[in-house]
């Protein structure tokens, strides 16, 4: 509800607000004066609200945010909720990408990506640098919706208004070990994927000279079979890896763990020793059969 809303204009087809205008939610907490308190007034980190429709006693808004922090705040005391318009300069904001586990950690190398509150369209406009910065320039809208990546995982969504400050620190989860986890991981994929096809291939060629009751040469087969690496030898550098890999944030290590989990998991499939097992009873028994 705009303030003096309620009051009569000389105009009426003056308009102050329209759809599209952007404003920044302000808490305020008061002393019993009425005035605010030391570090009383303070917006609301990481949101905005775009106005969607306006009429004669008030604005509807749809609000953007960038964390799970509600509009709703613990009355205690004299708190006011209140909405700011922004009218910005036509600068750019630069966008400190930080630890959060670390604030003196720069995130460099993380890509940014942007698009109108939305829109369905969303660009790349750049990669923070060695520490941890990139200035984010204004556009034709004044609200940018930002999406924080590191490699293909999203860390962040920021709302942001380029121009209304200078600079502006994000506090997001360092992704670097996770990243190099997975490229790891997904080349010991390939790995298992090569391995399994080796396996089956040697299985088929067992079984074959078996049917042709060639034992020596399944023999032979079955030799080069058990030279493959094994499940406990994959689990093993698994193991190691686990060992080194650890990070500060909850929620990142909660990812390696599962990244190495499925891993774990894939691996006890596909290499059950049990298809060797197997191979060396049927030639066992085709030999004492003979």
């Amino acid at each position: 509800k705009p303030r003096a809303a309620d009051m009569p204009i000389r105009d009426p087809n003056i308009t102050w607000f329209h759809k599209g205008d952007v404003f920044q939610p302000i808490i305020r907490r008061n002393d019993r004066e009425g005035n605010p308190r030391e570090n009383g007034i303070q917006p609301l980190p990481w949101a905005f609200l775009v106005v969607q429709e306006v009429s004669e006693s008030q604005i509807t808004c749809k609000l953007h945010r960038g964390t799970r922090q509600s509009l709703r705040v613990r009355r205690r005391g004299r708190v006011q909720q209140l909405a700011l318009a922004v009218k910005t300069p036509a600068t750019s904001t630069q966008l400190l990408l930080r630890a959060r586990t670390d604030p003196d950690l720069p995130l460099a190398g993380y890509d940014v990506y942007a698009r109108e509150p939305d829109a369905d369209q969303t660009d790349w406009i750049g990669r923070t640098d060695h520490q941890g910065a990139l200035d984010i320039s204004p556009d034709a809208y004044p609200l940018r919706i930002l999406y924080v990546k590191n490699g293909n995982q999203l860390l962040a969504r920021l709302p942001l208004v380029p121009g209304l400050t200078p600079s502006v620190v994000a506090a997001i989860a360092d992704d670097t070990v996770r990243l190099e986890i997975e490229g790891f991981l997904t080349g010991l994929q390939q790995d298992l994927i090569d391995l399994v096809a080796r396996r089956e291939i040697l299985l088929a060629r067992i079984h074959h000279r078996l049917d042709d009751d060639d034992y020596t040469g399944a023999a032979k087969q079955l030799e080069t079979l058990k030279r493959l690496p094994t499940r406990e030898q994959f689990l093993q550098t698994i193991v190691q890896w686990k060992t080194q890999s650890v990070s500060k944030d909850p929620a990142v290590q909660s990812k390696l763990d599962k990244l190495f989990q499925e891993t774990r998991t894939s691996i006890a499939r596909y290499l059950d020793p049990r298809q060797i097992y197997d191979a060396q009873t049927l030639l066992s028994r085709a030999r004492d059969a003979e």
